[in-house]
């Protein structure tokens, strides 16, 4: 018999278990004996019409004459197998020995491989394949010296079927590293609770940056840690505190319903595919992946086991100098995270960031105060430019009030002018009559009057009389108008010079508050700075002091011990 050989792959190892296990949940085929008889010729390859050489005498035994595995009867002597493999470049062959004789249209089944089975009956817990319950496995190399194909495989103990799974292809090996591990049941007996914590160890190590200048790059620190977040830090002054974060995960196994010993794998999934965490108070692995620590557990019947697995990963925190506070430093010092003198100018630092503190409050209102003066004074300006507004409006009216007071005066002189004409012509033509009506004038009278130098004086007379009236009431009215005006004008030239004076007054008044406000803007602003320098001064004396400290570190049991005392005070 020939058969294909498969392409070279990697060692049949456990790293692809999850599959398989999830493999043998699906539903397999069962095959009755008669389906297995009518296609063992093919399987086989041998035709149909093939007779055996007449020499031979091996005759296939019928179905019912096959190993009842459900005996207690050894498979070695049952049946005796012979045969001869070679392996080809490209495939195996494997013949029997001894020809069989088979009969036309007969079929029987041909065992060509007869060994002893070294194989493990093991349970594995992945929680992601299954939450509560391990899986029962065999796991066994391939000692047979032939390949095996993928396949279905029956498993038996103690002569009793237990299972089946799905064999994926097994080259054979002599390395004992190169298992496979077939899950075939649920260990349904056994239960596994997963239980899970997560706590923040104190500090192992302090580092002091001084405050960094203008312009300068930020440093990084001087051990790589992947897992942490890089945050921007020195600006003003900090402090960083190297904490192990411990995540601890606890499998109790409930074995109490099986009365028999149980040899347990428990696949225990890397944090972040291990990237940042290693494992920590924990025994070693028994094998690992990337993404896998697998460990080897022998769990007694009827008992119950804890089993605990730590990993840590660095975390880092980092405080600015300027926003200590005392209980944070006391807390510190009580770890022992700092020196005698560091802690001394902790203090200080904290001491003049209060007083600078109380500086910016105090710069806070004197600016506030000087800002408001500011706005007063602009103010009072404003009122100024209104009044200086005012005043162009008064003195426009004053022109006003005297141009009409010249009219008055050019009136007058018109009146008085045409009153002495009248006079005049009275005197000239005292017999001065008036023309008759024109209702009863005739062209002949008319043109008698308009040569009569008496009615043209006094047509004369009486036109310079209405024009006079006319004037006088005019000039009346004008000399009413300035009178009011020139009084209106008056009071509010008094009131405007009123505010004048307090306006400038006022201004000046509040231009020496300003600058006494601004005098003390500027000393305010040098008692920041003065503090801030006393501040920055502090800040490099205890990162000299402090630089880059690592505390003795406890032991495990003391570290648990110090958490838990700790989480019970508070």
């Amino acid at each position: 018999m020939e058969r294909s050989k498969k392409k070279e792959s990697k060692s049949s190892s456990y790293d692809s278990f999850a599959d398989e296990m999830e493999e043998m949940s699906a539903p397999t085929m069962e095959l009755a004996r008669e389906d297995v008889s009518g296609l063992q010729a093919d399987l086989l390859g041998i035709p149909n019409d093939y007779d055996a050489p007449p020499e031979s005498n091996i005759v296939a035994p019928p179905m019912d004459d096959f190993v009842d595995y459900d005996k207690n009867e050894s498979l070695t002597q049952s049946v005796d197998v012979k045969t001869e493999t070679k392996d080809k470049d490209s495939a195996f062959q494997c013949k029997i020995a001894t020809p069989v004789n088979i009969k036309r249209n007969q079929s029987a089944l041909v065992p060509f491989l007869q060994a002893e089975f070294k194989g493990e009956k093991v349970a594995v817990f992945n929680q992601s394949v299954r939450p509560a319950n391990p899986l029962a496995v065999i796991k066994f190399p391939n000692t047979f010296g032939i390949p095996l194909e993928t396949g279905p495989l029956s498993i038996y103990e103690d002569g009793t079927y237990v299972g089946e799974a799905m064999m994926n292809d097994m080259k054979p090996s002599t390395n004992p590293d190169n298992i496979s591990y077939i899950a075939y049941s649920v260990e349904l007996k056994s239960t596994i609770t997963i239980q899970s914590d997560v706590e923040t160890r104190d500090a192992h190590r302090v580092e002091f940056y001084r405050p960094r200048k203008a312009g300068e790059v930020t440093p990084s620190p001087p051990t790589p840690y992947p897992s942490c977040r890089t945050t921007p830090y020195g600006q003003q002054g900090s402090v960083i505190l190297y904490h192990w974060k411990v995540h601890t995960t606890i499998y109790i196994v409930d074995n109490t319903k099986r009365k028999g010993d149980m040899s347990l794998i428990i696949e225990h999934p890397r944090k972040l595919g291990g990237y940042g965490f290693e494992l920590t108070e924990t025994v070693a692995p028994h094998s690992k992946t990337d993404h896998l620590f697998r460990f080897n557990l022998d769990i007694k019947g009827e008992s119950v086991v804890k089993f605990v697995v730590k990993e840590r990963t660095p975390e880092l925190t980092y405080h600015d100098l300027n926003a200590l506070q005392r209980t944070q430093v006391a807390a510190w010092t009580k770890k022992g995270y700092f020196e005698a003198d560091a802690v001394a100018l902790l203090y200080q630092i904290i001491d003049a960031n209060i007083l600078k503190q109380s500086l910016l409050l105090e710069q806070s209102h004197i600016n506030d105060n000087l800002y408001r003066v500011r706005e007063d004074v602009n103010r009072i300006k404003q009122t100024q430019s209104v009044i200086n507004r005012i005043d162009e409006i008064l003195k426009r009216q004053e022109a006003d009030i005297h141009t009409r007071q010249g009219q008055e005066e050019e009136l007058e002189r018109t009146i008085g002018k045409r009153e002495l004409e009248m006079k005049e012509l009275k005197e000239a033509f005292p017999k001065m009559k008036a023309p008759e009506k024109k209702s009863s004038s005739t062209p002949v009278k008319k043109a008698e009057e308009e040569k009569d130098p008496n009615v043209k004086a006094y047509v004369d007379y009486e036109s310079k009389k209405e024009r006079q009236t006319a004037d006088e009431s005019r000039l009346r009215t004008l000399k009413q108008q300035n009178i009011q005006d020139t009084k209106n004008l008056n009071e509010l030239n008094a009131l405007l010079a009123e505010r004048k004076t307090a306006a400038t007054t006022e201004v000046k008044s509040w231009e020496e508050l300003s600058a006494a406000a601004s005098d003390q803007a500027d000393v305010a602003k040098v008692k920041v700075e003065t503090n801030e320098k006393q501040i920055t001064l502090l800040i490099t004396r205890v990162v000299e002091a402090g630089g880059d400290r690592v505390i003795k570190p406890e032991t495990p049991d003391e570290a648990s011990e110090k958490q838990k005392k700790e989480k019970s005070e508070k």
